[in-house]
């Protein structure tokens, strides 16, 4: 036994859409399904509600919408709400079969000569990332394609002026129609220029992302070397596009500098130890005569007047030993005294001798050193000074890339806020025709009864025997 839905399915296209009667029965009969009724295809459908109406307008997703039928039910509901024999809650429930019909036809995609709001949607987030300016193009190309087609397509008279009808009155009707028509596509064309302008500052908020990122880019790059030439290991980084591209200068004067530093140094100490090498001699010599001169003075009494009295050459007399006269005893003792004084006059001598040369060396390595420290110390400076302008640029930079980060937030953001009100006004426009449609079946019905009571002579044309 086939379902209920399967029933009114097979009986629905064999309703005379002319016979007002027979739709607001089948209408009725719709209304009256209890709205929690179960369906009997429970893996496809919740309630038997939906899977009449989807069975109805939508039995194959692949062959898309059945729009004859959509239009019958529609038809179909509003004579049922007219009808006097409606039950008093069936606006309410017949509120439902309206909400399930919606989304049928959220479901229909668009004809191919106009694309949807999801095929626009589909085919850039596939070409291009959202918030790009490739993504904003595409969407203004796809935009014209749609507005351009929408012309095209509806150019001319939705009724033709060459018809019967107007020989038997109806020209002015006609002439009606086609400005229905004509102001109908006039405001959908208005709304495609609706959206397209959205679209265009779309595109420009989506420029200045770009722009903000690419800066975000360079930023990161620049700062990256800065940071490098501030460490004192500047980075092969290629800067000749960026607007830092003058640190590269900074990092090469940075490094000439230091070369002139080190090479001043080294001819500091080059010239420190040409002149230090000549004194250095005369001041060992100096110190080895003054140690030779200490250890002959701390010498014994009668080593010292030994080595007075006799010849050296002569090696027995010298280790023998002494043998003075009681009358020699003085003079020797004197010669000692003598011997003695003298030496001490001759340390003194070579002692004043070493610290003399010692404090000329103290002063000539001041003097050169005061000679080569400024010079020395101009170049410091002014690799100091370039240093503290590559630390300020670092912390300019680090500042502007946080404000970057935040003004990219920002257009994001305003992006997103003008896809939301694009997709808004499709949506709007899309809601707008779901309801015009509507408005068109019940006037259709409307003007229906108007041709049938106009047209039907009644018992009149009994009276007159026709």
């Amino acid at each position: 036994m086939s379902s209920l839905a399967e029933q009114i399915s097979e009986k629905f296209d064999l309703i005379d859409p002319n016979n007002n009667a027979d739709l607001t029965a089948i209408g009725m009969a719709i209304i009256g399904i209890p709205s929690d009724m179960e369906s009997t295809e429970p893996t496809r459908y919740e309630f038997m509600r939906q899977e009449v109406v989807y069975s109805l307008c939508l039995p194959d997703v692949k062959k898309g919408l059945n729009k004859e039928r959509l239009v019958k039910l529609k038809t179909c509901l509003t004579l049922a709400e007219q009808a006097e024999q409606a039950a008093p809650d069936a606006t309410g429930d017949s509120n439902l079969l309206w909400t399930l019909i919606g989304e049928v036809e959220a479901a229909e995609p668009e004809s191919k000569s106009v694309k949807s709001t999801k095929e626009i949607s589909s085919q850039t987030e596939h070409s291009a990332p959202s918030f790009s300016v490739t993504h904003a193009e595409d969407v203004i190309a796809d935009m014209r394609s749609v507005q351009e087609s929408f012309r095209s397509s509806y150019s001319g008279d939705i009724v033709s002026v060459d018809t019967d009808l107007v020989e038997t009155g109806g020209s002015e009707l006609i002439a009606s129609l086609n400005k229905l028509g004509r102001d109908y596509a006039d405001l959908y064309d208005q709304g495609f220029s609706r959206d397209l302008k959205i679209a265009v500052e779309y595109l420009g908020v989506c420029r200045k992302l770009q722009e903000v990122e690419f800066n975000q880019v360079q930023l990161a790059s620049s700062l990256e070397y800065a940071q490098s030439v501030y460490d004192g290991q500047p980075k092969d980084v290629s800067l000749i596009q960026s607007e830092h591209s003058w640190l590269t200068q900074i990092s090469e004067s940075i490094s000439t500098l230091e070369v002139a530093r080190l090479e001043k140094q080294k001819d500091y100490d080059e010239r420190l130890d040409t002149m230090l090498s000549s004194s250095r001699q005369e001041l060992d010599a100096l110190q080895t005569e003054l140690e030779a001169l200490r250890q002959t003075t701390l010498a014994s009494p009668a080593d010292a007047l030994r080595s007075l009295s006799q010849d050296d050459s002569n090696e027995d007399a010298a280790h023998g030993a002494l043998d003075f006269s009681d009358a020699l005893y003085e003079e020797s003792l004197d010669l000692y005294m003598d011997w003695i004084q003298g030496q001490r006059v001759l340390i003194k001598d070579k002692s004043e001798k070493i610290k003399a040369l010692d404090n000329t060396l103290a002063a000539n390595e001041a003097e050169l050193k005061n000679e080569c420290a400024a010079s020395i110390q101009a170049v410091i400076d002014e690799i100091a000074e370039q240093q503290q302008t590559v630390k300020s640029t670092i912390e300019i930079m680090s500042k502007d890339r946080d404000d970057f980060a935040d003004l990219l937030d920002t257009f994001k953001e305003d992006a997103g806020q003008i896809i939301d009100a694009l997709q808004r006004s499709m949506s709007q426009r899309k809601l707008f025709a779901s309801q015009f449609e509507d408005c068109l079946a019940s006037a259709t019905i409307q003007l229906g009864r108007v041709s049938d009571d106009g047209s039907n002579g009644g018992l009149l044309w009994n009276k007159i025997g026709v």
